[in-house]
């Protein structure tokens, strides 16, 4: 009888612990999604601020 409840209490340790690590896992992949998210949006509006600023460069140039 003490066997099987010792059994069941390393049982019930393992699942905890597979379940932690599981959740673990998963929130070091959520943040990593959210950081290449973040920096690729950085990316794009660079992008499109460096291309207006040589629209208007390229305008200024041609008034003169």
């Amino acid at each position: 009888v003490q066997e099987n409840k010792d059994q069941q209490a390393k049982e019930k340790v393992e699942a905890r612990i597979k379940i932690y690590s599981l959740l673990a896992g998963l929130t070091f992949l959520l943040i990593l999604a959210i950081l290449l998210f973040r920096n690729s949006n950085q990316k794009q509006k660079a992008k499109v601020i460096e291309l207006l600023q040589e629209t208007i460069s390229s305008k200024k140039n041609r008034k003169i």
